[in-house]
């Protein structure tokens, strides 16, 4: 391992065997001259790993491990001082294996180490998940090593400031990687020590707002079939305001850019109407507060892609699908809805297309002040496929002009053209008995009007391209001549 300005070399070796144990030996170089700076050093185990420390690289962390897989494992940390050759502090003995290392702090100036044990790999409860923070200059291990049950579900997540990080193990029935039990725990860096108490639930999750002040808390509880959520106050570990709580299970979790506004989203069955409903709640990060009341739509939320703010985060757009029984018809509607992030409520009456998201999920455009939409339709009675395209106005949550509609699949996604996306360019190919034959539609998202079209001999080579200044587009085109004959056709399109 060499220094950033490669003045220093350490070199690690390692001789023993698993009978009689390993030992790792630690030399310092200097480069320069060649000549070994300090008397060398050892720790226990095999080396695992070798990490620099800091911009000045005048650190370096060595990791030993030792042990056979399972609970009688353990992991090694040693800082070195490159300049010295000296051993900074005591090594910091873990018990289990290294699976997360993280350097945090000004310069390095901590070290986070996460390890996992197990007494069997396949019982999750077996499991114990171990957190140290190592004082990079002094080599001391800051507070005590915090221990947690569970297997780690993922590594720790450090708030952007460095100072506080969660760390979350889940808990199955044995030979299952489904969790029954997750268990989430506020950890503070600089002390090593947790903040607050040990969250679990069926299945919790957490995130830090922007600023790292505060942590939002959301977990679903199987037996009761409930979501709650609760905003934590970093510092002291706190709740803040009071729990939301919402029927159904949890779907989403989003929040705003700056962190200071989160969505919750959950689902339940209507037996009434025999279809899913969302439910979905605004919640201020800074006071813990409910943001409005919540919203109820028809249909379920299909994943964080269908859930998307506008670049100022003033709003929210969410769509839901509503499945329809049978398969003799279209099978779904799409509904899209707006919310303002300011007060929870919802702009409009929304949107309702037939049919489902193919190419991607909705399209911000003119400058973010309109949405564009694009489902790919199949009537099943018909056997027919077709599209749908229309514009939805954010500010107001309606539709702007009319839907339009395609009597073939659009499966290339929109592009938008100009520089605030004022129009936008959708190209699909068509086959025939005469062969295939690629169409070209410019959709104007200021008036939802179509303002041009063109038809190509042959299928789409590739993605259309845009001129730079948005006015022009490039379609590349192949005819099949014969078996080995083919013609690449190119086309421009004058938009506006």
């Amino acid at each position: 391992l060499l220094g950033v300005d490669a003045g220093r070399a350490l070199v690690t070796t390692y001789d023993g065997d698993a009978a009689t144990g390993y030992v790792t030996r630690l030399a310092v170089i200097n480069t320069v001259t060649g000549v070994q700076v300090g008397a060398g050093l050892s720790v226990d185990g095999y080396a695992a790993g070798t990490q620099l420390l800091g911009v000045d690289a005048g650190r370096a962390l060595v990791t030993t491990y030792d042990g056979d897989a399972g609970a009688g494992d353990v992991t090694r940390l040693a800082v070195i001082n490159t300049v010295t050759g000296m051993q900074a502090g005591n090594t910091v003995n873990l018990l289990g294996k290294a699976f997360d290392t993280q350097l945090l702090g000004t310069g390095g100036s901590r070290i986070m180490v996460t390890t996992q044990a197990y007494d069997s790999l396949y019982d999750s409860s077996t499991f114990t998940v171990r957190l140290a923070v190592v004082d990079t200059a002094t080599g001391t291990q800051l507070g005590t090593t915090f221990s947690l049950n569970g297997a780690p579900w993922g590594g720790p997540v450090v708030s952007a400031d460095g100072t506080r990080a969660l760390i979350t193990t889940q808990v199955a029935p044995p030979y299952e990687w489904n969790p029954n039990i997750k268990r989430v725990a506020l950890i503070n860096i600089p002390t090593g020590t947790q903040v607050g108490t040990t969250l679990s639930g069926g299945d919790v999750s957490a995130r830090f707002s922007a600023d790292g002040t505060r942590v939002l808390f959301t977990a679903f509880d199987r037996e009761a079939v409930i979501t709650t959520a609760a905003v934590i106050n970093s510092s002291t570990g706190a709740k803040v305001g009071a729990t939301l709580t919402l029927p159904g299970e949890m779907t989403d979790v989003v929040s705003t850019p700056d962190g200071s506004r989160a969505a919750i989203t959950s689902r339940h069955y209507d037996s009434a109407t025999r279809h899913f409903v969302t439910l979905v709640a605004l919640i201020n990060t800074a006071t813990g507060t409910q943001v409005g009341t919540t919203l109820s739509l028809a249909g379920e939320s299909s994943g964080p892609a269908f859930l998307q703010f506008t670049a100022d985060a003033s709003h929210l757009v969410i769509s839901t699908p509503l499945y329809s029984s049978g398969g003799n018809s279209i099978d779904k509607d799409m509904r899209i809805t707006v919310i303002s992030m300011t007060d929870g409520k919802q702009m409009g009456l929304g949107l309702v297309l037939p049919g489902g998201y193919v190419t991607g999920p909705p399209m911000l455009t003119a400058g973010g002040s309109r949405l564009l939409l694009l489902t790919d339709v199949f009537d099943g009675a018909a056997r027919t496929y077709s599209a749908r395209v229309a514009v939805l106005d954010i500010a107001t949550g309606t539709q702007i002009g009319t839907t339009l509609i395609f009597g073939d699949r659009i499966t290339y996604r929109p592009v938008l053209l100009s520089a605030n996306g004022t129009h936008a360019l959708l190209a699909y190919t068509t086959t025939s008995i005469f062969g295939f034959s690629t169409r070209l539609v410019v959709v104007n998202t200021l008036t939802g009007t179509q303002t041009g079209s063109l038809i190509v001999s042959g299928g789409l080579v590739r993605e259309p391209r845009i001129s730079a200044d948005g006015t022009r587009a490039f379609v590349a085109t192949g005819v099949y001549n014969s078996r080995t004959s083919v013609t690449t056709r190119i086309a421009i399109l004058q938009i506006v």
